[in-house]
């Protein structure tokens, strides 16, 4: 994706913010989750992960969206083909995921309180 032996601070920088993988951005996100989550008591996965995936998603969308800008001031036309792509994609993964929000919630509450009423 990169023009290898080029050193300007633009592609050393575009460069580092690419070797950021998948742990390290998924323990941002993490972390990003544990401190909004501390203010909301919710003690059901299900709607937590939902969060978790969403504020995920919109993370990496966020981090496509500087790559972007720092492939612009590199010029580099390559990496602005394949960051547009997954962008795109990071995009349609977090509609997914927010349009599933609703009704797998309500879906899983009334499955819970179907559970909870007493047996006849």
């Amino acid at each position: 994706m990169f023009t290898s032996g080029n050193t300007s601070p633009c592609h050393h920088s575009l460069h580092l913010f690419v070797k950021t993988d998948e742990s390290q951005q998924a323990g941002i996100v993490q972390k990003l989750s544990d401190q909004a989550l501390s203010h909301v008591i919710i003690e059901e996965d299900v709607i937590k992960n939902f969060f978790v995936n969403l504020a995920f998603e919109n993370f990496e969308i966020a981090t496509y969206h500087a790559l972007l800008t720092l492939a612009d001031l590199c010029g580099d036309r390559t990496a602005q083909q394949a960051l547009k792509l997954s962008l795109n994609e990071e995009k349609s993964m977090a509609t997914f995921v927010e349009e599933k929000i609703d009704p797998t919630i309500r879906t899983y509450i009334a499955k819970r309180k179907n559970e909870e009423q007493p047996l006849h």
